[in-house]
């Protein structure tokens, strides 16, 4: 399962993939992608799947994923059925390089953070997108985080920050306690 989706999409992470590592962050569309997980145990199973990027494109897709995920098929790649189940054709790899879709952060302006000695955020992608679509920006949620925490206007509940984007001022959220985003 693995397999084919490293040979027929555009794979952002993890860089140099491996049989044994069972996640993939895959490309759907520019500023949107795809994380799953499959189940060694079951790998032609319904996968674990999260969707990064704006909250308009991951709105739709996790609204066809719920409406369409009883059409799961288990007789067919993963891959396969996201393409049924999300009504789209991913990327291929030889159709788009991955630097495409590597968009930097909007806030640091790198795509992968460097790694530092004990740095929950080492090799931390843009996984935050400002959810106008004017606007788009990735951001890096360490990176967003930090900015939040430096404005005065930022508000806190519990483990989640309430600010405005650094470059259209709309509202943005961000989970700062595990990382999930909002």
């Amino acid at each position: 399962a693995v397999e084919d989706i490293d040979q027929h999409t555009c794979v952002l992470e993890p860089l140099s993939a491996s049989r044994s590592c069972t996640t993939r962050r895959i490309v759907l569309q520019r500023h949107c992608s795809v994380q799953l997980e499959i189940d060694p145990h079951r790998p032609l199973g319904l996968c674990e799947i999260r969707f990064l990027g704006s909250e308009e494109f991951t709105g739709a897709s996790m609204q066809k994923l719920n409406r369409n995920a009883t059409k799961w098929r288990a007789d067919q790649l993963p891959r396969s059925n996201l393409e049924d189940l999300l009504e789209i054709k991913f990327p291929e790899a030889k159709a788009a390089e991955t630097e495409d879709f590597e968009l930097e952060c909007s806030i640091c302006y790198s795509y992968r953070l460097d790694p530092v000695a004990g740095s929950a955020e080492a090799g931390e992608t843009p996984d935050r997108i400002c959810d106008d679509v004017k606007c788009g920006r990735p951001f890096h949620r360490s990176c967003l985080v930090e900015w939040l925490r430096a404005i005065p206007t930022t508000q806190q509940s519990f483990q989640t920050l309430f600010g405005k984007c650094p470059y259209c001022q709309n509202s943005i959220t961000v989970d700062i306690g595990t990382g999930r985003l909002k």
